[in-house]
């Protein structure tokens, strides 16, 4: 009977589906992610699917399930319902119990996530199939097969341990079965049955067609955009004539706001073949019929330029980000953000330098952002776009490009006539808001140096009182350009209200969304003898707008200090709401908290004497926090650790084979990676954080905390984690740096910390030898060292005081962190770098030869000279160079620090002071693993005499060059190269005819005969001119 159900529900639901959607299984399934912070706190979100739509979700504070749908109930009765809400209330209560108390026993590190899929599959073959997934930390953990608990192929021995455990519990493995084999199935076919005109549910796709990024020189990339069709299933592809063509390249189907679908389809094609190509899209609510897109030219969004010509078309910019078409009456009323604005920031240091800032908002929330050094729009969310094509968004970019360009050329032309004052900045905001009648209002206001100057009110440029007479010389310049002000009012009145009613529609969900707060109490720094500074932290909720106090019964307390509320990374919010009041008097205080998310129902926090998390916090959101958890969750997932030393021990002996590494000390120079971090705290309201990682002297990753995302600086530098792995690691930054910060600042005053300051952390490991040499851990505080990781416990550095002490002494009260901390620098960090030498390896494996040449430097005083050894352009970093006498190294020598070139490739100065008659015999010896084993020398001949004199003294004597010149030509008469019987420059007959005196500046690169010949004649020539050498000139002649 079930049977016949499920055949009846495919043709019905699926047929016009196609072939290939009505083969495919019905199936409904429950989602369930469970995060484990530590052993006290938890957190559960379940959800339930039908197919690719959600039909429920599972309010965690209630212990209720949400029904997404008027058919979310299917055919099941209320009591059938509640029942089911009370098995997974119980079910989740156990979960965290079960869960907790066994961690330690299955060795479960926290931070953990556990996942869970649970549902069946309809087929009309077969009556059902059930199925339960778990996954531990994002991997296959375990399954519930034939009655039983089965550990995934892919796990370790913990699963198997959890399910030897589990399978002891038969009342379990029934209920389980039971769910899954027959509630699960008889549930799916009544929400079928009853949810089937929605899944009936017939929406026609859109299509354009758009060129992408171009993929080289002569080549196109072809996009074609399929939008708003319901429902999943869909065929694109690009065709000429009836054949596919074969480079087609398809996206993930993306879900709308609304529910339905969106998908791009790429080909990448040689440009004179584009034409005759065309995108062929098949879909159920199409009735047979394809739509076919043909390939031809697209109108150009560069005639928008015309309008960016003065710097006041930031209006008009604006206005770019609002053009779409849109019929208000059609929308439903929306609770949310009512308000859509630009900002932009131009400073200007000089009359050559200025740098712009842009970002575009919806309310409190960022959309947009402006990258200056890409000259690209930076989308915040998947729906900042609108629906925008790819094509339009770049030539948005390229205006916006234009644009800022323009607008700093027109201001550094114009501020003398304007009476600008360097440095100066200039900010802007434009945008729109929408009132409950109905209406709008628009508005555009420019700041100079942050104070009010100008605003645009109808129609028309007003100074502001502040801004004087240059804002009303300024506006009557703008006056005499009507058709700008009737653009820029169009654009502010018309455009942006229905650009802003747009993408309230495509974001909805996300803008209504409402997320409950989580808040706790604890307690500041002391502000005084017998006094108490009690927090209330509220954290995680989403919208914005929240109201919390502090409440003594009903009456407000008038001391309560709110902070700001702060952005967490996931969009959510953080707020710090404080009271300072003595110790005696803090009994009977409450928080309340306000949300809209709370339905009316305050959230109140009684006073009582709470565990502090502020110093849980701390001991695990100080700087340490970047190396205990980013490369835990590098790491932990990796499933082919044991291969990593095999490839580091294949690297090393390739490396061995072709990269000989330099004699001398530089040989002995340790491989090593590390993070770097420097936290600059201005005040207690403003901080800023850079992080960077470097392998040895290259670095290999930033932190752009602009857009808080790592930045991968080598092709290599992404290892082989996964984009799952990097988003979480992205997101963990995040975190991190928000939460360091807020800590730091809690407890500055505390620790005596004295704004301004700056902490500073360097952590890594090194390799010798191919294999673990050492590892390290230091902090520190205004640049001196602070503290340090040594063995298994936190050390304060010598010096560093009492602050440092009580820093250790409340880190090394928590073991475990210890041992994590030992773990990643002594196993994690060598084995991450093995990876990446191994990624990396051709480059870091480059071999560059250098190049040598010796002058002279400022005297060191009378009768001195100070003899410069200059060696550039190698690679590797690591290299010996000295001053020699004979076999003998000169103590005296100078080493300065050896510097980046642009093309990643070394500079060198090596210096020695001497008197000025011992300068002779002395020779600069350059060893480096490029050479080969075979030094560069160069033979310092004497004092040396900068060309530039050279030639001064040539020009100035011109008797003397009219004789240099006859004989030069007397030379070239006799043949332009040397005779055969004339000694080779590199003889020793030859270097004792050149003589001691006539060295000059001399230039040497191993094996490159051809720069040696010509160097030859430069040499030969610039000797023929020297002014002091009458012997060689009388010789020649």
């Amino acid at each position: 009977m079930v049977s016949l159900q499920v055949t009846l529900l495919a043709v019905l639901l699926l047929g016009g589906h196609g072939a290939r959607a009505a083969q495919e299984p019905l199936s409904f399934h429950v989602a369930q992610i469970s995060s484990f912070a530590n052993q006290s706190w938890a957190q559960h979100q379940g959800s339930g699917w039908l197919g690719d739509m959600q039909t429920h979700g599972w309010d965690s504070e209630s212990g209720t399930i949400i029904f997404l749908h008027s058919w979310s109930k299917g055919n099941f009765s209320n009591e059938e319902l509640i029942d089911l809400e009370l098995l997974f209330r119980v079910y989740f209560i156990g979960l965290t119990r079960e869960t907790q108390e066994y961690a330690g026993q299955l060795h479960f590190k926290y931070p953990m996530e556990i996942q869970v899929a649970a549902g069946c599959e309809l087929h009309s073959s077969d009556i059902a199939k059930g199925f339960l997934r778990a996954a531990y930390q994002g991997s296959d953990f375990l399954s519930f097969q034939n009655m039983s608990w089965v550990p995934s192929l892919e796990s370790d021995s913990r699963a198997q341990s959890t399910c030897d455990l589990m399978n002891q519990y038969e009342a379990i493995r029934e209920t389980v079965h039971s769910l899954t084999a027959n509630t699960c199935p008889r549930f799916a076919l009544g929400l079928f049955d009853a949810g089937k005109v929605d899944l009936q549910k017939q929406v026609r796709p859109v299509a354009w067609l758009s060129s992408g990024p171009s993929p080289g020189p002569g080549r196109l990339l072809l996009v074609c955009h399929v939008s708003g069709f319901y429902p999943k299933p869909v065929w694109v592809t690009w065709t000429r004539g009836d054949q596919e063509q074969r480079g087609t390249r398809r996206g993930d189907v993306l879900p709308h706001a609304d529910g339905t679908w969106y998908l791009r389809v790429t080909l990448d094609v040689v440009a004179q073949e584009a034409a005759g190509l065309s995108c062929r899209v098949r879909h159920s609510s199409l009735g047979g019929q394809d739509m076919v897109l043909y390939w031809g030219h697209h109108l150009s969004m560069y005639l928008i330029l015309l309008a960016v010509i003065v710097p006041l078309i930031l209006l008009i910019v604006v206005a770019l980000w609002f053009k779409k078409r849109w019929k208000a009456g059609s929308r439903e009323p929306f609770q949310g953000p009512t308000s859509y604005h630009v900002i932009q920031i131009s400073s200007f240091a000089n009359s050559s330098w200025a740098q712009n800032q842009g970002s575009g908002w919806l309310g409190d929330l960022q959309l947009q952002s402006w990258d200056s050094d890409a000259g690209r729009a930076v989308f915040l969310k998947p729906w900042s776009k609108g629906n925008f094509s790819e094509e339009e968004v770049t030539g948005l970019e390229e205006v916006f490009q234009v644009y800022l360009n323009g607008f700093i050329l027109e201001v550094q032309d114009h501020a003398h006539e304007f009476q600008m004052e360097y440095p100066f900045e200039i900010q802007g905001i434009a945008g729109c808001s929408l009132h409950s009648g109905g209406g709008t209002v628009s508005f555009l206001r420019g700041a100079l140096g942050g104070v009010d100057f100008l605003s645009l009110k109808n129609h028309s440029c007003v100074p502001a009182p502040e801004g004087g007479s240059r804002a009303q010389r300024i506006c009557a310049l703008i006056h005499q350009y009507a058709g700008i002000r009737d653009i820029a009012g169009k654009l502010l009145f018309e455009t942006c209200p229905q650009y802003l009613l747009g993408v309230l529609d495509v974001g909805k969900a996300e803008l209504q969304r409402q997320v409950k707060p989580e808040a706790w109490l604890s307690t500041g720094p002391s502000p005084g003898p017998g006094r108490l500074l009690l927090v209330c932290h509220v954290s995680g909720f989403y919208p914005k707008p929240v109201w919390v106090t502090w409440m003594r019964g009903d009456q407000e307390q008038r001391g309560t200090r709110r902070g700001d509320v702060l952005p967490h990374a996931d969009g959510t919010w953080y707020l710090r709401v404080t009271l300072d009041v003595a110790a005696g008097e803090a009994a009977g205080l409450s928080c309340r908290v306000r949300h809209s998310s709370l339905g009316g129902r305050d959230m109140v926090l009684h006073w009582g004497n709470p565990v502090s998390i502020g110093l849980i916090s701390l001991a695990i959101i100080v700087p340490l926090f970047v190396l205990l958890t980013v490369p835990t969750l590098w790491f932990l997932r990796r499933r082919t650790c044991y291969c990593v030393g095999l490839l580091l021990h294949h690297a090393a002996a390739t490396g061995a084979s072709q990269a000989p590494r330099p004699p001398g000390p530089a040989a002995e120079e340790p491989l090593s990676f590390h993070v770097l971090q420097a936290s600059s705290f201005a005040n207690h309201s403003w901080a800023h954080s850079q992080g960077a990682g470097w392998l040895g002297d290259v670095q290999t990753h930033g932190w752009d905390t602009a857009l808080d995302t790592i930045r991968f600086l080598w092709p290599w530098s992404r290892g082989n984690f996964s984009t799952q792995e990097l988003n979480n690691l992205q997101s963990l930054f995040r975190l991190y740096f928000h939460g360091f910060t807020i800590e730091v600042q809690a407890f500055a005053h505390e620790f005596q910390f004295e704004y301004p300051f700056e902490l500073q952390v360097l952590a890594g490991c090194t390799w010798r030898a191919g294999k673990p040499s050492g590892s390290f851990f230091n902090g520190a505080y205004q640049g001196s060292d602070f503290l340090s990781f040594q063995g298994n416990s936190w050390q304060p550095s010598p010096g560093a005081g009492s602050r440092a002490q009580k820093v250790c002494a409340v880190l090394n009260r928590y073991r475990d962190i210890k041992e994590i901390v030992l773990s990643l620098l002594s196993h994690t960090c060598p084995r991450f770098l093995a990876g990446i030498l191994e990624a990396g390896k051709s480059e870091l494996g480059r071999q560059v030869k250098p190049e040598a040449w010796l002058s002279t430097g400022p005297s060191p005083g009378p009768g001195r000279l100070l003899l410069v050894c200059h060696v550039s352009g190698f690679h590797p970093k690591p290299v010996w160079a000295m001053w020699m006498r004979g076999d003998q190294e000169q103590r005296g020598t100078r080493r300065g620090d050896v510097l980046p070139h642009a093309d990643d490739t070394w500079y060198l100065r090596v210096t020695l002071d001497v008197a000025a008659g011992q300068a002779a015999g002395l020779s600069c010896r350059v060893k480096h693993s490029s050479l080969g084993g075979r030094d560069i020398i160069i033979h310092w001949g004497g004092e040396w005499a900068p060309l530039t004199l050279t030639c001064l003294a040539v020009l100035v004597t011109l008797p003397l060059l009219l004789v240099l010149c006859s004989r030069l030509k007397k030379l070239s008469s006799n043949g332009k190269a040397m005779a055969p019987g004339a000694p080779s420059p590199d003889s020793a007959a030859a270097a004792s005819a050149w003589g001691p005196g006539t060295s000059g500046r001399q230039l040497h690169v191993p094996r490159e005969s051809w720069i040696k010949n010509r160097l030859f004649k430069k040499l030969k020539l610039n000797q023929l001119s020297h002014a002091g050498a009458p012997s060689l000139i009388s010789s020649m002649c």
